[in-house]
């Protein structure tokens, strides 16, 4: 490595081994740990001319007894462009919040997926399947501006209570972080979405993990011909929702509200070594722009899709591509 380092050609090294510049080394080794002896001792082998000035080493070498197959030694040297900062998954954790449900999005996660999603300052994103609001917290702390929506009366409304009996709820989430309230949460579903007809193209990006029955299954608003007796309390009657059905709503949500570049990101279930890139449903306004896996268990696993509004809505040529694809599977 050290013979690679002093052939680079020194016109590409020049611009970051200028006087004025300050560097630092860093080793890092992946699989184990450096005492900072061993570590001095690797950066010496490179001390030399201003060329090594601002640059980053990064070593990996699992040559460690823990019961994985040997592999070489590799070594990367480099110019650090980006760090990740992580410190803000340990101040969200799950375990530090007082409302918490079954479904809720794991912090790490939530994030990458408001990273997929492009969620940045006056972003105005929308959780469909809100919850316990782990996605739109993610999203608030990127300055977004959120509301959601969830089917659940209890988690919209009631909430519950803490180990010191004061009532929680996802506004109470936001209050802890010292996080903006969502500017609104609904009690619907995307079936039925209770959002004016016509109204097109206002959200930046739709966020959410769907419920596909494996922790919690999916409900919807039952059709039913009904005159309730008092509509300021009555909650609609609810049928079971198929996770197929749910996907082509989301999916036609997303084509309708989402302005052009804008992002949908959502979770799809899948089991590893069935899995067929044809299961991720489409739609013509959007393009899918990553299909990542994250393995669960030998027997489950999920797919983070991402996908952006590249059309316009078409009514008629959403209702063509739905009657070609056939019902939802």
């Amino acid at each position: 490595m050290c013979d690679s380092i002093t052939s680079y050609p020194a016109h590409l090294k020049a611009p970051y081994a200028t006087e004025d510049q300050s560097f630092r080394f860093v080793v890092e080794l992946w699989g184990g740990t450096l005492q900072i002896p061993e570590q001095v001792a690797f950066i010496n082998q490179l001390e030399g001319p201003t060329q090594f000035k601002f640059w980053v080493i990064m070593v990996v070498a699992p040559e460690l007894t823990n019961g994985l197959p040997k592999v070489p030694a590799r070594y990367y040297f480099g110019r650090e462009v980006a760090a990740s900062d992580r410190s803000i998954i340990k101040r969200y954790e799950l375990p530090s919040r007082r409302y918490l449900g079954p479904t809720s999005m794991e912090a790490e996660m939530a994030f990458i997926m408001c990273n997929q999603a492009k969620v940045s300052r006056g972003s105005l994103v929308f959780d469909p399947f809100v919850g316990t609001g782990s996605i739109l917290v993610a999203a608030a702390h990127r300055g977004a501006y959120t509301f959601g929506a969830d089917i659940d009366m209890r988690v919209i409304k009631l909430g519950k209570k803490d180990g010191g009996g004061s009532a929680v709820n996802v506004r109470t989430n936001f209050d802890d972080y010292g996080l903006p309230q969502p500017v609104g949460l609904l009690r619907a579903d995307l079936h039925r979405l209770p959002l004016r007809p016509g109204l097109e193209e206002v959200l930046d990006a739709i966020v959410c993990d769907p419920p596909y029955g494996v922790r919690a299954g999916g409900r919807k608003t039952a059709a039913r011909d009904y005159t309730p007796r008092n509509r300021d309390t009555h909650i609609p009657a609810t049928d079971p929702y198929q996770l197929g059905e749910c996907l082509r709503d989301l999916l036609d949500a997303a084509a309708r509200l989402l302005r052009i570049g804008g992002r949908l990101v959502y979770f799809l279930p899948a089991i590893p070594g069935y899995y067929s890139p044809e299961e991720v449903p489409a739609h013509p306004a959007l393009t899918l722009v990553a299909n990542c896996e994250q393995v669960l268990s030998t027997r489950y696993s999920r797919r983070l899709i991402t996908m952006e509004k590249t059309a316009g809505y078409d009514t008629s040529a959403a209702e063509a591509y739905h009657t070609a694809s056939g019902p939802p599977r």
